[in-house]
């Protein structure tokens, strides 16, 4: 990836691995009968990556509005098509079109407005993470932050809630809590 401009290693941080370990875990008791999953702001898809080597066998389009970033995504998840498919588009994901997906996840929902929930169709699961960091400037960029869990599902009004939870990390200089919710839109 040395030709690859501004690449960002803390897609690799401990926060961003566990969080998504975490995600995959509270996620796989309701996968059985996903076929087409949307991830929002997928940024380098470490996310797909992680569900790809799982073993699962459903198609994975990533959405992020770097052009950059979607590179990098294909790069890294290009080589785990070992069933499905895995694709990157680079898009707006406010204006996407979520109706074909059975199963729709931000964990960038902080660093983006709303916009996009709207466009997922009624019945289909929704995964989505935020935290409670709330740092407008580089390198958080967060416009949509949540100071608690309540905060953050009452954001993300769901039909039914399948799960809900936070986990909390603590690096000394950086504290701060990631929170979740799965359901049914």
């Amino acid at each position: 990836m040395t030709d690859i401009v501004n690449f960002n290693s803390d897609s690799f941080s401990h926060g961003q691995i566990v969080s998504k370990l975490w995600l995959c875990q509270q996620l796989e008791p309701f996968l059985h009968d996903v076929k087409n999953i949307a991830i929002l702001g997928c940024w380098y898809d470490i996310l797909g990556f992680m569900l790809k080597v799982r073993g699962y066998n459903f198609d994975i389009t990533g959405y992020d509005i770097d052009s950059a970033a979607v590179v990098v995504s294909d790069r890294i998840c290009d080589t785990w098509c070992l069933g499905g498919s895995i694709k990157h588009v680079v898009a707006d994901v406010n204006e996407v079109d979520l109706d074909g997906f059975d199963l729709v996840i931000n964990t960038s929902s902080e660093h983006m407005s709303s916009q996009w929930f709207d466009r997922i169709r009624s019945g289909a699961i929704v995964c989505v993470q935020s935290s409670d960091i709330d740092d407008p400037n580089w390198p958080w960029l967060v416009c949509s932050p949540s100071d608690s869990l309540k905060t953050f599902c009452n954001r993300y009004q769901l039909s039914q809630q399948l799960f809900v939870g936070s986990k909390s990390f603590d690096y000394g200089h950086l504290v701060y809590d990631r929170f979740m919710i799965i359901g049914v839109k």
